[in-house]
């Protein structure tokens, strides 16, 4: 692309209107910035790229749509740990920790009798994400007064847009003068149960398997069979040399439920800065709820015998369409 292509490309927005009107999604507001037809950029760098012939460019509708929340970025947070913390504090603040309902998709925006279906979206931190046509936007609806002061002053690095790709005929709506709502998609939580069961085994094909009861979500009784402890060798990542050995625990366990296997001392250990982790589930093809959770690295020739503990358990659903 050569400069006038690129001057052309980023002047080129063909239609803008501005909305600035706040709704509620999940008990959290949102502001309808509002509408651009703007070019196809997919599109446009592909007929760039490939040659093509064709000079039409096709054009699509985005509504623009800014809401607050935490950044992705960990040095955000001003409360600093003091206290020597251990892994099991932390997993259980995190079990003890209320869900928070989180939409994993927008579907539909509705003005009046109007249903504008979505096609597309991209989403991303405003400050770090900031895109021409996003600051032209941003820019036209602060000059023209519809972004309320209390957005104008949410710092940068919690503020978010969302880019819904809608019909053109979204222009032809007047969004402040109907009665607006969205249809969502809720998460459905991954419930998080604590167990807190210890047991001993050692790694080899000679133990006898262990049966643990549990109560599912439902109040019911159930029971997960533990059939032993392998060393798994890992190759390990093309730029180190040597291999990895990784101890993993199999486990038999009702379908919809996912044990949390830790070793006792891991858990009881204090927690580092910026700790990574090991973790696979793996099922066997000729029974699905046998399945592996890795303990993390052993030596060369482990044997010893370990403390374990089905620390807690998952149990996932399904997700369901809600309307907002």
């Amino acid at each position: 692309m050569n400069l006038r292509e690129l001057i052309d490309y980023k002047l080129d927005i063909k239609k803008e209107k501005l909305i600035g009107r706040e709704l509620m999604i999940a008990e959290k507001p949102v502001l309808l910035l509002g509408l651009q037809e703007v070019r196809n950029e997919d599109a446009y760098y592909y007929r760039l790229e490939n040659g093509s012939d064709s000079e039409e460019d096709e054009y699509i509708t985005i509504l623009y749509v800014l809401y607050e929340d935490e950044p992705e970025d960990e040095d955000w947070y001003e409360d600093e740990i003091e206290e020597p913390v251990t892994r099991r504090q932390l997993k259980m603040e995190d079990i003890e920790t209320p869900y928070q309902p989180q939409v994993s998709g927008v579907e539909v925006f509705l003005a009046g009798d109007k249903s504008f279906p979505v096609s597309g979206m991209t989403n991303g931190q405003v400050w770090e994400f900031f895109s021409y046509h996003q600051g032209h936007m941003i820019s036209s609806a602060a000059k023209a007064g519809v972004i309320p002061d209390n957005w104008l002053y949410i710092d940068e690095q919690r503020l978010w847009c969302c880019e819904y790709r809608l019909d053109s005929e979204a222009f032809e709506t007047e969004w402040n003068d109907m009665a607006c709502s969205v249809d969502v998609i809720m998460e459905n939580p991954d419930i998080e149960i604590f167990v807190g069961k210890k047991f001993q085994m050692h790694p080899g094909n000679d133990q006898e398997p262990i049966a643990i009861p549990i109560t599912d979500p439902k109040g019911q009784l159930a029971e997960v069979i533990v059939h032993g402890l392998h060393v798994e060798v890992f190759p390990g990542w093309p730029d180190e040399e040597e291999k990895k050995n990784i101890l993993a625990i199999e486990y038999e366990a009702p379908e919809n439920l996912q044990m949390n296997f830790f070793r006792t001392d891991y858990l009881d250990a204090e927690q580092p800065d910026n700790e990574g982790g090991i973790f696979g589930m793996i099922s066997e093809s000729q029974n699905p709820t046998i399945r592996y959770d890795y303990l993390g690295l052993v030596p060369d020739g482990f044997d010893e015998t370990i403390e374990i503990e089905l620390f807690s358990y998952y149990s996932f659903e399904e997700d369901e369409e809600n309307e907002e």
